[in-house]
């Protein structure tokens, strides 16, 4: 067998064990991890910069009001800012899957999005019923969360009810191959490099 034959049977073994389903799943569920951490930190940050905004409108109209007055309307600013997170969450999640394509700022952070298993693109109505159930399993504790780790298909309600599902990103894993079989290519052209400087030290000591 040729050296190129045989580097193009390494690296196919290579490739294949570096994207193996075992470690394939293992990284995605990593990644979910982190891309909900981002996303979470985004949405906090959006909802306490408009409970902000909108407390430092108030602020100057309130402090010529008597004083039950003023703490009835910062107790009511408070429970908006408890009914706008949820609705800050869902609409995240809604706009950024349906418009980012299948991902959110922590998804395109980690290169990973969610697909479709019924059609090409995620519509709409897809990204808006992902981001209710996604909401809901937050609501309960995140207990919820941790299914993908423990389902045989490593999926969470969400993906279930949606019928969608995450993976790497197309462009994220070509990549990732692109490199990985260019460090398979040098690592054999260096063990090629060494073996001929091998046979050619040998030539000359038996001289």
């Amino acid at each position: 067998m040729k050296y190129s034959d045989k580097w193009l049977v390494n690296k196919k073994i290579f490739i294949n064990k570096q994207i193996s389903p075992k470690n394939r799943f293992q990284s995605i569920l990593v990644k979910r991890s982190a891309a909900f951490l981002v996303d979470y930190i985004v949405i906090h940050i959006f909802s306490f910069g408009i409970f902000l905004s909108f407390n430092n409108f108030i602020s100057p109209f309130a402090t010529n009001l008597p004083f039950k007055v003023q703490q009835n309307i910062f107790q009511q600013i408070g429970i908006a800012y408890k009914v706008n997170f949820p609705i800050i969450f869902i609409s995240y999640f809604t706009i950024s899957l349906f418009c980012g394509d299948g991902k959110t700022i922590g998804k395109l952070l980690t290169g990973i999005k969610v697909s479709s298993t019924t059609q090409k693109d995620i519509n709409l109505f897809t990204s808006f019923k992902r981001a209710i159930v996604y909401y809901f399993c937050v609501s309960t504790g995140f207990i919820l969360l941790a299914l993908p780790f423990i389902t045989k298909e490593k999926k969470g309600i969400p993906d279930w009810i949606s019928s969608t599902f995450v993976k790497e990103d197309g462009q994220n894993q070509e990549i990732k191959n692109k490199i990985s079989l260019n460090n398979a290519h040098q690592g054999k052209q260096l063990k090629l490099f060494s073996n001929d400087n091998a046979e050619q030290f040998n030539l000359k000591k038996s001289a």
